[in-house]
């Protein structure tokens, strides 16, 4: 598809490896090898229960009128499983697009039901960073069900699957923090 370009980016600076095919690298490989790896630095990574980052990750730029945006590989733990999705963002990097998970072993019903479509689309037009300011911690987030909620910036939990919820909530905060995708969003 020529409106998709995949890109490796070094994790760490976020500068684009241009020099790495997108077809050549792994980053959830990555992360298990000591050699392309880092252990998850002290408070950071909570709730996401990722214990080593990659060297490099993967992103994908989708450039068709209309539909631009960037999306990003995300994995994380829930209750039973890792669970394996992707967000998207807009090109300012501030505003969801989507997510949805591909891979997951979360209870039917319960945590399973981060495939809902509806709740899917709760994720999206949340802002990411409180005033759109890449620099700053990210905001964005799962609430416990029920709770009262920030509807700018917050999606509300599954019902009967508070570990799943906060497994996603400490996924996605992760991978958009200066220690995920956060270097590479903030050059974008």
């Amino acid at each position: 598809y020529g409106f998709v370009k995949g890109r490796v980016i070094d994790r760490a600076t976020g500068a684009y490896a241009d020099d790495l095919p997108v077809d050549t690298v792994d980053p959830e490989k990555e992360s298990k090898d000591p050699a392309t790896s880092i252990e998850m630095p002290d408070g950071k990574g909570k709730g996401s229960q990722v214990a080593s980052l990659p060297d490099h990750l993967e992103v994908f730029e989708i450039t068709k009128e209309g539909a631009e945006c960037v999306v990003l590989p995300i994995w994380g733990k829930g209750l039973w499983s890792t669970m394996y999705g992707y967000l998207a963002l807009a090109p300012d990097a501030t505003t969801v697009k989507g997510i949805t998970f591909y891979a997951h072993g979360e209870t039917a019903g319960l945590g399973g039901e981060i495939d809902n479509k509806a709740w899917q689309a709760s994720w999206v037009g949340k802002e990411v960073y409180a005033g759109g300011d890449l620099t700053a911690d990210v905001v964005l987030g799962v609430t416990k069900y029920g709770a009262p909620r920030d509807e700018t910036f917050q999606v509300d939990g599954l019902s009967g699957a508070t570990i799943t919820s906060k497994g996603v909530d400490g996924t996605v905060k992760m991978w958009l923090s200066d220690v995920g995708y956060g270097p590479y969003l903030q050059k974008r």
